[in-house]
């Protein structure tokens, strides 16, 4: 673990996940009663927000729960079942043939580098007045720190360029805060080190923080970009700011009612209630779920 990281998890280190968890929870309750709602949560991995025994909340993730164990070494028993598996670049109401009240990302959009388009498509796949709740770490309590907060600028080009893909940039400033090997190699060679960036980019898959915000910085982008027409028919409807000893904070928008279309919200919800799986052992083919299992689904199908 570098020094940065070290100093980080000294910081917190009388929390555990579990407090992360009834945080986002309480939050997220004073807009959605999950005992008669129905969500999705993206990237759920081991810590769902809303677990099986509190509402009926399906996962969705860009690997099964199999690869996910295999990618992350973690015990395949303690991840959630993957509902839908979403292919990236596909809006995910596309690949999802439901409808929900409320979606989840927590530490998710940091990844994404278009994130209007994404916030976008998310708001096609909750039902007129749905929510969808967004936890983010903020940059002055990780590693992240040192970094340049990613402007409204940036945020706007990407969705005019549809750009789905980490620039050299990016993966740079990420590496350099995050990883003490790629530190040392910038201080032993610079040309190494921009030659091992550009290898990362262009030939493998860089799992990076693409985006770095405090709290009024990313709250203050949601506001103008609404206010811009760029994220059409939501609104902010609560904010919760960073306050230590946790790192995160949350934001909740919510989708414009539209007449009858809400009255019928429970409807049009469930009308096509079907997940689409890929095969978790070649990872081609489809085939439908019509029912939420709550454990792994078979290696082989």
């Amino acid at each position: 673990m570098s020094k940065n990281l070290k100093d980080f998890s000294k910081r917190f280190r009388t929390l555990n996940r579990s407090d992360y968890q009834n945080r986002r929870r309480n939050f997220m309750g004073d807009h959605v009663d999950f005992s008669t709602t129905r969500g999705i949560e993206f990237g759920g991995f081991d810590l769902p927000t809303v677990p099986p025994d509190l509402g009926d909340c399906a996962i969705a993730d860009m690997r099964s729960e199999i690869h996910l164990a295999k990618v992350f070494g973690v015990p395949l028993e303690s991840i959630c079942a993957v509902d839908s598996i979403v292919q990236p670049g596909v809006p995910a109401y596309r690949q999802i043939g439901i409808r929900f009240d409320y979606a989840i990302l927590c530490h998710v959009i940091e990844h994404i580098p278009d994130v209007i388009t994404m916030i976008n498509d998310l708001r096609e796949l909750i039902v007129p007045g749905g929510v969808i709740f967004i936890a983010l770490p903020d940059k002055r309590e990780t590693p992240d720190i040192s970094r340049p907060s990613t402007p409204l600028t940036r945020l706007v080009e990407r969705h005019f360029d549809k750009t789905n893909w980490p620039t050299m940039t990016e993966i740079a400033e990420f590496c350099l805060a995050w990883n003490e090997d790629f530190r040392q190699q910038y201080k032993e060679s610079k040309r190494d080190f921009f030659n091992s960036i550009r290898r990362h980019q262009l030939h493998e898959e860089p799992d990076i923080h693409v985006n770095v915000w405090q709290d009024a910085e990313f709250i203050d982008q949601m506001h103008e970009l609404i206010a811009a027409d760029l994220l059409p028919d939501l609104e902010v409807i609560a904010s919760h700011p960073t306050s230590k000893p946790f790192n995160e904070f949350y934001v909740a928008l919510r989708r414009a009612p539209e007449g009858d279309e809400e009255k019928n919200a429970a409807s049009y919800r469930r009308e096509s209630s079907t997940f689409s799986r890929t095969c978790n052992s070649c990872g081609l083919g489809q085939f439908k779920v019509w029912k939420r299992i709550h454990s792994p689904f078979p290696e082989r199908l």
